[in-house]
This record gives structure tokens, C-alpha cells and sequence, in this order.
């Protein structure tokens, strides 16, 4: 609601990767890695028509409480948005060769 944005920094830079068995592991530090499984479908149930969701099997402590997020992607970045319009976005920067 603020409009800020928060940059990325050592302290808060998470890696999260996705797999093709439909597994997902986030990674943040040393900290122990948050590993689930992922779906992601079409959902025609908000104000955007059809849009693509993705829903994690566990509540990710970055995301908490949501495990829902609308999924966009813009070049090399995925957008995870939430379903609440007052709540922030996440965005992934693909790193190289991945």
C-alpha cells in the first residue's frame, strides 16, 4: 500500500529453485533450505480473467502466511504476486546458465 520497495541484499537474498519432479528448495544463507512440492494451474477465479497460479505444498517463512501467489514473468525475472492487493510481490532474477 506504501508503494516501497525493498532491494535486494546479502541479508535478505534468497535463491529459490524449481524442479522438474515438481519440487521446489529455498534457499536463504546458511540457514536451513525450506523444501516442498509445487503445482502450478490456471485459475479464472480473480478480476484478471485466467491466470496462471502457482500453490507450494508449505508455508515458505518469506511468504508466510500465503502459499498461493500469481505467477508473471517479465525476461528473465519471475514475479510471484500475491492475491491480496495490499501485499507485496516477490521477483527471481534467473542466474546464469540455470
Amino acid at each position: 500500500m506504501t508503494g516501497d520497495t525493498i532491494f535486494a541484499t546479502e541479508a535478505n537474498n534468497r535463491v529459490l529453485t524449481f524442479e522438474r519432479d515438481s519440487t521446489f528448495r529455498m534457499q536463504h544463507r546458511s540457514n536451513p533450505p525450506v523444501v516442498g512440492t509445487y503445482t502450478v494451474f490456471l485459475s479464472e477465479e480473480y478480476e484478471l480473467g485466467e491466470v496462471p497460479i502457482i500453490r507450494f505444498s508449505r508455508e515458505i517463512p518469506m511468504f508466510s502466511p500465503d502459499s498461493e501467489f500469481i505467477v508473471r514473468i517479465n525476461g528473465d525475472t519471475l514475479i510471484l504476486g500475491s492475491l491480496w492487493t495490499d501485499a507485496p510481490s516477490h521477483h527471481f532474477v534467473r542466474q546464469g546458465g540455470q
